[in-house]
């Protein structure tokens, strides 16, 4: 029986792609939240600006004028754990949930959803680049 030459190389190799990709991803899923963030926060103030003054209509972004507690207040927040990269986007106004799902007295005015789904598909994008970059990098090493 012949022994296979480099399998130990191989198998340190292959150690440390694994790392290298989570790595990649985080920063990838960082780039994708903060993206979100910062639209929804600009949605809102810009919904609010002088060029469109006055309350929001449904299915609109809240208005900054009345809102900007909201807009300042919108967060990403990293919520990793060991084997589970993720990233968690909200709002902590008290009043939030209220304008982005609507009351029985209030049409939804969405922010967070909107924003979000404004980026979805770059961001899926991204990831898959940055587990490219990952297995490159972790099998350079």
């Amino acid at each position: 029986m012949s022994k296979i030459k480099g399998v130990r190389e191989l198998n340190l190799k292959l150690g440390k792609i694994g790392p290298a990709v989570i790595a990649e991803i985080r920063r990838s899923l960082r780039r994708g939240s903060q993206k979100i963030q910062n639209t929804a926060a600009s949605g809102i103030m810009e919904s609010g600006s002088k060029n469109n003054p006055g309350p929001s209509k449904p299915g609109e972004y809240p208005a900054g004028k009345s809102a900007g507690g909201l807009a300042s207040g919108i967060t990403s927040v990293e919520a990793s754990s060991p084997g589970v990269v993720r990233f968690v986007n909200g709002a902590t106004a008290p009043y939030a949930e209220h304008l982005e799902f609507g009351t029985s007295k209030m049409a939804p005015r969405p922010f967070m959803a909107p924003s979000f789904d404004r980026h979805v598909d770059a961001i899926k994008t991204d990831i898959r680049a940055a587990v490219k970059r990952g297995i490159r990098k972790g099998a350079s090493r």
